[in-house]
């Protein structure tokens, strides 16, 4: 019964997926996530990319050569390079300023200290900061307001460390006042500073243990940590090392962050009006990336800090979230529904790189998305608009059940087990059937006027 009862539903997804939602005050389930990433150009750089920062019209790769570091402009419709200019530096991450007028490019000297160069988009020089102790696989951070935060890994040159300047003034970088220093023996896999609450939030995505971590900075709590999210999966991915918050960490009353680990998406949410502030997990989905090869050191150079293999890219609003591993070709897509109350994670759909990625980068605007390959030294884009996975009318069903309290895995618009165990559940709970294969306005009318769970 449970089979042909299957079969039904997805005749009638199928049937019915152009068909306008019978849904009333359909406001929150007419979400049309952003199509399916497609292959388009790609290009061979000259060196193994460290770093890769692109914009709609144009991207930027850093790297070096024979321990001398190099930063290309390539032009984003042909991939062509325009620009080549060497750095003092060897580079080893990049991040680009809202108004996508700078880049900042963070590396090691040839004395061993860490350089941060800035550079505009014709990649000449504009200023930069020399930090004065050695750190270890440095992450970079800017928020809207030109706050540049800098973490670091601890191994044997140093503990790990956050650090923040005022860019505001490019060519006269300003230090900020110590940040607390309390997580600073764990790891940083990446930090960043909201001056917009309550006098200041540092966010922290710590490595030993794995952690999402909010503290505040203001000065009569400083230090105080807030809320965290602690995480325990097994190594080699025990968290990805990418955060993403909506709309691009400008500190909206409520921030939104986009958390990957072992075969996981978790999206936050942290609420700074709080009387608790609290890091709260709001939805999750899983992912199903198949492992192919054997891409797994077990740490970061000369740290004590597991390798992630696990990859995550987003958009400024969250509509583009790629999720990738080292050991596998095969890329995930995912989109933020904001219309739902809380927000929910969808899956877009999937699809098969020519090689496993090193990284992946997605524009802000979630209309390009690039897999960027060290083993070749290749950079492929990917343009948006291709189809989406399933069904509208799957997905609306999805999202129902989903606002009511029960899971149906991912919210892929397909119709499987798992939404019908989902429908089966349902209906015990409130004494109902859902007749979606005659009556779908009806069962839609039924799934809207049942209590929450």
């Amino acid at each position: 019964m449970a089979l042909k009862r299957l079969i039904v539903l997805l005749g009638l997804a199928v049937a019915t997926g152009l068909a306008p939602l019978p849904v009333a005050g359909a406001v929150i389930y007419d979400f049309t996530p952003t199509g399916l990433l497609t292959r388009a150009a790609a290009q061979g750089l000259p060196f193994p990319p460290a770093a890769v920062t692109a914009f709609d019209d144009m991207v930027f790769a850093a790297g070096d050569t024979d321990g001398k570091g190099k930063i290309l402009r390539l032009d984003a419709s042909t991939l062509h390079v325009s620009l080549t200019r060497d750095l003092d530096i060897v580079p080893s991450a990049m991040v680009a300023n809202f108004d996508q007028t700078l880049l900042f490019v963070i590396g090691t000297l040839d004395n061993g200290f860490t350089r941060i160069e800035v550079r505009n988009t014709d990649l000449n020089p504009v200023g930069g900061i020399t930090v004065g102790v050695p750190m270890q696989h440095p992450s970079l951070t800017i928020t809207k307001s030109d706050i540049l935060v800098v973490g670091s890994l601890p191994g044997s040159a140093g503990p790990g460390a956050v650090i923040a300047f005022d860019m505001s003034r490019p060519g006269e970088p300003k230090p900020l006042p110590d940040l607390p220093d309390v997580y600073g023996q764990t790891g940083v896999a990446q930090a960043w500073f909201d001056g917009t609450a309550e006098g200041g939030t540092l966010f922290v995505n710590t490595a030993l243990p794995p952690s999402l971590i909010a503290v505040a900075t203001e000065r009569r709590a400083a230090g105080s940590k807030l809320s965290s999210l602690n995480f325990n999966d097994p190594a080699p991915v025990p968290m990805m090392a990418n955060l993403s918050s909506r709309p691009c960490l400008t500190g909206d009353a409520v921030a939104w962050f986009l958390v990957a680990s072992s075969g996981k998406l978790f999206l936050v949410t942290y609420d700074p009006g709080s009387n608790f502030k609290s890091l709260d997990i709001v939805s999750l989905s899983e992912t199903n990336l198949k492992n192919e090869g054997a891409y797994n050191p077990p740490y970061y150079n000369d740290t004590k800090v597991p390798t992630n293999v696990g990859l995550l890219a987003s958009s400024c609003d969250m509509g583009v979230i790629l999720i990738g591993n080292r050991n596998s070709r095969q890329v995930e897509q995912f989109a933020v529904n904001p219309k739902a109350k809380p927000p929910t994670l969808e899956k877009v759909g999937q699809f098969l790189l020519d090689e496993a990625p090193d990284r992946l980068v997605v524009t802000t605007s979630g209309q390009h998305g690039y897999a960027v390959s060290a083993r070749t030294n290749t950079l492929t884009r990917f343009d948006a608009g291709g189809e989406v996975t399933g069904t509208e009318t799957a997905r609306t069903l999805q999202r129902l059940l989903v606002e009511k309290g029960f899971s149906v895995g991912p919210i892929d618009g397909q119709i499987g087990v798992r939404t019908l165990d989902a429908i089966t559940r349902f209906e015990r709970s409130n004494n109902v059937t859902l007749d979606i294969s005659r009556d779908l306005g009806r069962a839609f009318e039924t799934l809207q006027a049942a209590p929450e769970q």
